[in-house]
Order: C-alpha cells, then structure tokens, then sequence
C-alpha cells in the first residue's frame, strides 16, 4: 500500500537553503532524492508571531508548529514570507558511500545545507555524551531542538540491521529531558 502526504514541492522551492539544481565538482548535473527537517529560526518565528499579534491573528504555539503549518501552505508566496529553512540529513540509495557521515559531507559540497551538529564518535559513551553536550548548548542554537538523532555511521552495518515498517534498526532518537518552570497561579 502506497501512502501519499502533502504535495508540498512549489513551497520547498521557496526555500533560499535548497538549491534548484545541483552540480557536482566536476560539473556533472545529477538527481538525487534527499530527506530533511524544514524548521523556521526563532527569530523569524518571534517577528512571525509579532506580526500576527498586531494583526489580530492567533499566534503560533512554537517554531516546530509554525514550521509544519506553513509547509502545508496553499499558497507558495505566503510560505515564501515565512522564511523557512531545511536542515539535510539522507542521501536515498546511496550505495557507493561508505559512511553516513561522508553522504552528508558530499551533500554539503553539492549545494545542500546539512546539521551543522554532525559529529562521530567511537562508542556509546562518547555518544551520549555528544548528546548531553549539546543538551546543555541547545539555547544556543539558533532553532529549536527536543534532542538528537543517532545513527550508525557505517552503510554496511545499515544493511546487515535492516529496518522496520515505521523505523530503521541503525538509528535512534535520544530525546533530552522535558524543561520546566515554575510559575505562579
């Protein structure tokens, strides 16, 4: 059975971070399928809900929603204004790559913008403390994150893994704890 989402395609070519065409080092025009997060920068989240404030317009609950929402657009010259983004993060079938790692360094070289959070490490410890280290930099961030995903670097071990119908077996989500406030009722 074939699912069909959303035919967004004419508001993801309103993306500045998508480049139209893609050309590698040696010139060569090539097709590729990727996969990635589209998300709007808190700043431009904050001047979105500013301007629907003054407008009298509900105002977006968070970047992720807002981001999600906008997507969805009908209109590409409404999406457009809302200045979203898109991190790259999967190359499709991408068989002659060895690693994960060095399909994201040849996205990045052919135009495409990736998670500037990429990092390898040795083990699962330095796994999670990659992912603790960021935990606390994540206000630094320009967007928001609600943690990281892991993946296995290695293509071959992808393959020997496999995946299940709603996820692969080489990859996983480390969620950081919920952040909480006090407040007065």
């Amino acid at each position: 059975m074939l699912n069909v989402g959303d035919e967004i395609t004419q508001n993801l070519r309103t993306i500045n971070s998508i480049p139209l065409k893609l050309i590698t080092k040696d010139k060569k025009l090539i097709d590729i399928e990727v996969r990635g997060e589209v998300f709007m920068s808190r700043t431009v989240f904050d001047r979105l809900n500013r301007e629907r404030e003054k407008n009298g317009k509900p105002l977006f609950a968070n970047p992720r929603n807002a981001a999600a929402g906008s997507i969805k657009n009908m209109d590409p010259r409404v999406v457009a204004k809302r200045k979203l983004d898109i991190f790259v993060h999967t190359a499709v079938e991408l068989h002659h790559f060895k690693s994960h790692y060095s399909a994201i360094e040849t996205l990045k070289d052919i135009g495409f913008k990736v998670t500037p959070v990429l990092e390898v490490a040795k083990d699962i410890n330095e796994v999670l403390e990659v992912c603790k280290t960021w935990q606390s930099k994540r206000d630094a961030l320009l967007y928001d994150i609600d943690g990281m995903v892991v993946k296995i670097n290695n293509f071959e071990q992808h393959r020997k893994l496999g995946e299940t119908i709603k996820s692969p077996r080489w990859a996983f989500s480390y969620k950081f704890p919920a952040e909480q406030a006090v407040t007065k009722v």
